[in-house]
């Protein structure tokens, strides 16, 4: 057997008794967090940071760099151990012989993945709104091109089982509570709704952000909301433990630069989040549709509430590629040295709807950069919001000239978005003419409609 198949093997096998073990014997090994911080000096085209790609799972910036070769378990990146993850947990989903629903449906591998690890389906409703319809399905598949927040085509009560799956926290504006309505009309009462999701607090500290997520929930959120709903939790889990439990260090998603986690550690990581979602990556929940009519009222202002902290920490997954951070006065600020060119702030890859938007961005020249009346008109910083590639929305430059010494200025960036653009950033590029500081915070306001719950 293959180390891989292997690892998969002990996870099945253990999970429901292994945890006390690993406990006792502490395998967890700490990985306390620390600043990415690099110096670099370079030109703004050879600096440009890097989004590594949208697919899902996939952390940016300084969030989990590019691992090299896959270590003795056959994982060679985080997205493979989280997809065997869920995957073990797709395998151990209520079994039923009725017609099962995917909320948000990627293709014909979708559905190959599914029925590999849950196993045979009679039927499976595959519903989908913005992907095109596979030439090919498997016979037992049906395909309905309609909203999770509107499931059109799906009659009252016929559903048995709803998964969600990594798709809860891509929804924008009303989807996320028209979804759990939803729900609870299409299932029968005793039918299973399953979601998973990345846990909001795991993802903020670590500065991890995918650039098509609206927000995230974390798992006591999520409870309230289904709660309201008319569900009722039967099963809460983590997957993937980066919280220590003994110290209650916060460890790093996955090894930076070469490395990659020993079997050890991945063995004991994924045992011991399965009662720990607070504390894991991603939670799983499982729940009942309940005779319960949902509490719409009430479900709306919780998710407002919810939208209202969320979206602005959704703002807030900021990186830098050069400078070091302090905070001051309550304010996170990034110096960086005279003579160093380098982003200082780039992130958090966010999506943004149609619409008006405004962002101010903050910055000073410190006293060691004084300037001759030679450098007045040089470039001292050059400022943007840009799409997730990189490529410039709008920007300004910023000369010596409007950077009094020790006085913080407010350089505004008014911009339309005329479609709905993925992994947006604000960005703020040193040349090194000065030293700099900058206040390491998005300030982003906008007249835009479809991305907020309309009851905010």
């Amino acid at each position: 057997m293959r180390p891989r198949e292997l690892i998969r093997s002990v996870l099945v096998k253990v999970a429901g008794r292994a945890e006390a073990m690993a406990r006792r014997h502490n395998w967890l090994s700490p990985q306390p967090s620390g600043e990415v911080v690099q110096s670099v000096e370079t030109s703004k085209d050879a600096a440009e940071p890097n989004s590594n790609g949208v697919a899902e799972s996939q952390p940016h910036g300084v969030a989990v760099a590019d691992v090299g070769q896959a270590g003795d378990h056959g994982f060679s990146d985080f997205n493979e151990l989280l997809h065997e993850l869920r995957s073990i947990e797709l395998a151990r989903m209520p079994k039923t012989a009725g017609t099962v629903l995917s909320a948000g449906a990627s293709g014909t591998l979708y559905f190959e993945w599914i029925a590999r690890c849950y196993g045979p389906i009679s039927r499976h409703i595959g519903l989908e709104l913005y992907l095109p319809e596979p030439e090919v399905l498997p016979p037992e598949v049906t395909w309905v091109k309609a909203s999770v927040g509107n499931m059109t085509g799906v009659d009252n009560g016929s559903v048995s089982l709803v998964f969600s799956g990594q798709n809860f926290e891509h929804l924008f504006g009303d989807d996320a509570v028209g979804f759990l309505l939803e729900c609870h009309r299409v299932l029968a009462i005793g039918g299973a709704l399953v979601i998973d999701s990345p846990n909001r607090d795991i993802a903020s500290a670590a500065t991890w952000t995918q650039p098509e997520h609206t927000i995230e929930f974390t798992p006591a959120e999520a409870t309230d909301l289904l709660t309201l709903a008319g569900f009722d939790v039967t099963s809460l889990r983590g997957v993937w433990l980066c919280v220590d439990p003994v110290t209650g260090e916060r460890l790093d998603l996955w090894q930076t630069g070469d490395e990659v986690p020993p079997i050890r550690e991945i063995v004991s990581r994924s045992v011991l989040a399965r009662d720990k979602p607070d504390a894991s990556f991603v939670w799983w929940l499982e729940a009942v549709r309940s005779d319960r009519t949902p509490d719409l009222a009430a479900l709306r202002a919780r998710h407002a509430e919810i939208f209202e902290i969320a979206w602005k920490e959704r703002q807030q997954r900021l990186s830098h590629q050069v400078g070091e951070r302090r905070e001051l006065d309550g304010k996170k600020l990034v110096k960086v040295s005279k003579g160093v060119a380098g982003w200082v702030m780039f992130g958090p890859y966010m999506p943004l709807v149609p619409g008006a938007y405004r962002v101010n961005f903050e910055l000073r020249m410190l006293n060691s950069s004084t300037a001759r009346a030679t450098d007045l008109d040089l470039t001292a910083a050059e400022v943007d919001v840009a799409d997730v590639a990189g490529s410039a929305i709008v920007n300004r430059r910023v000369t010596v000239a409007e950077l009094p010494c020790e006085e913080w200025i407010s350089i505004p960036l008014s911009f339309d978005i005329t479609e709905l653009t993925w992994g947006a950033q604000f960005r703020v590029f040193s040349t090194g003419v000065s030293e700099l500081e900058i206040v390491f915070e998005t300030n982003l306001t906008s007249d835009a409609e479809g991305i907020a719950p309309s009851f905010v």
